[in-house]
């Protein structure tokens, strides 16, 4: 655990920009030719300058040089030099008179210039921009194809062809995205717990049990009508009677319920569109569960209404602690933080999409989804405020045993944020578990999935689930 200031700054990495030369002398040193990069150590998604400069010069007249460089490890922006005779004297360039360019090729990094006068003038011939989009050598090398120099009187001394490079320019891997973030109090963040909501000195360690039947709880019809009763109302604790006492006794018991509350006149519904009867709400809350998740690619089945009415049902029951799904904006700035056994816990839950149903405009507080910048805000606020940071998230590639690359590079971010624990869902099969560290030296424990809880889904591997 970390000490935290009331304002934390997680701050970005910053590259130092180094120049590196290569000097070609021109025969009989009519011109000394600089070849100069902006970076010499470039990451993937960096873009950089390579010009080449006339540091000494006897005099010359015309040029025709061709760039070459590794197309699989940069790629070529463009040339950016200015033809301006006004552009200052320390610019070579600016010395040829309109209508002196010959070619000047952005597609294949050609430039030709020419000149009826000789030139004595030193600084940049040109400048190509570039962008590294691969680990490797970019190999940017020039070659001279024509370059017909003058001594001082003007007279013809020699016409040279030649070639050079920048020795290495090794593009290196960009390290992983992070963000700046400042908070301070009054931005908008506020404390959903009881208690002191002030500043939370991190230190020591703490115990506590969490259940977790966090794997999908998804009702199918089968499901839906294993709870129905003669009076035509439904109950369901034949489903959690293996996990009891467990539930009742864990200091947290959290449930993922992938299912809405839309209500009896929508009409119970199993797959695609589902609607599961409260009555399972009711349950959950009769077994001993804390915490019931929301944020699923389910929540907007029965489109805003569906939520609007799963709110309205959990108003019945302000002992449970509701996550993924707000009744306005100002619910959705809203930090959970529970407390067990004198410690603050955050408990954050977020989800990758619904199904491409989208939430109404003026309703974009409804679900919380998966967004890094949002994320990394109520992270880094929680880290203020709590001991310990639990995130909730429903993510994955649905039937993989093993997470995909979204799961684990966000997993990497969350950890260098400050999250401490993630516990996942939706991909309806047991996941693997394991300790990341960041490179920031935060260390966390991720259950990329936990499979389902209860479903109707066939396949062996689908009837597992698992709880953390």
């Amino acid at each position: 655990m970390k000490t935290m200031k009331k304002a934390l700054s997680v701050l970005l990495s910053v590259v130092m920009v180094f120049s590196m030369t290569v000097t070609a002398f021109a025969a009989e040193t009519a011109a000394v030719l600089e070849f100069v990069t902006s970076n010499s150590a470039p990451q993937v998604g960096d873009e950089f300058t390579v010009s080449l400069n006339v540091t000494s010069n006897t005099g010359f007249n015309a040029f025709d040089i061709h760039l070459t460089y590794d197309e699989n490890v940069v790629e070529f922006l463009g040339f950016e030099t200015t033809y301006d005779e006004d552009a200052g004297e320390d610019v070579l360039v600016s010395d040829f008179v309109a209508g002196s360019l010959v070619s000047y090729n952005n597609t294949d990094a050609k430039i030709s210039l020419a000149r009826t006068n000789n030139s004595t003038k030193t600084g940049t011939l040109f400048t190509a921009k570039f962008k590294a989009v691969a680990e490797g050598d970019a190999k940017i090398a020039y070659n001279t194809d024509t370059f017909n120099m003058t001594n001082g009187d003007g007279e013809a001394v020699v016409s040279t062809v030649g070639t050079d490079a920048i020795s290495t320019l090794a593009v290196v891997a960009a390290p992983a995205e992070t963000y700046t973030v400042t908070l301070t109090e009054g931005t908008g963040y506020t404390i959903a717990a009881t208690g002191d909501a002030g500043e939370v000195e991190k230190g020591g360690s703490f115990e506590f049990s969490v259940t977790v039947a966090e794997g999908d709880n998804l009702l199918h019809i089968p499901v839906i009508n294993s709870g129905k009763k003669e009076d035509g109302t439904y109950e369901y604790s034949h489903l959690f009677e293996k996990l009891q006492p467990k539930i009742k006794n864990a200091d947290i018991s959290v449930i993922g319920q992938e299912t809405v509350f839309a209500g009896k006149e929508a009409g119970y519904s199993g797959y695609p569109l589902f609607n599961s009867p409260s009555d399972m709400g009711i349950s959950l809350y009769n077994e001993g569960f804390d915490i019931v998740l929301h944020a699923s690619n389910h929540v907007m089945d029965k489109t805003a209404k569906g939520i609007e009415n799963t709110l309205l049902f959990w108003e019945n029951y302000p002992e449970m602690k509701v996550l993924g799904i707000n009744k306005n904006e100002e619910e959705k700035n809203e930090i959970d933080i529970i407390e067990v056994k004198g410690k603050k816990i955050a408990v954050l839950n977020y989800t990758y999409g619904t199904n491409g149903i989208p939430v109404p405009d003026d309703k974009k507080y409804l679900v919380n989804y998966i967004d890094e910048n949002k994320i990394c805000k109520d992270v880094t606020f929680s880290e203020i405020k709590a001991d310990f940071t639990v995130a909730f998230m429903h993510w994955g590639t649905e039937y993989s045993l093993k997470p995909d690359s979204f799961q684990k590079e966000l997993a990497q971010k969350m950890c260098f944020w400050g999250v401490d624990l993630i516990i996942g869902s939706h991909p309806h099969v047991i996941e693997p578990v394991e300790w990341i560290e960041a490179q920031n030296g935060n260390k966390m424990l991720v259950y990329y999935s936990l499979g389902n809880f209860v479903s109707r889904q066939l396949e062996a591997k689908n009837h597992l689930g698992a709880d953390a």
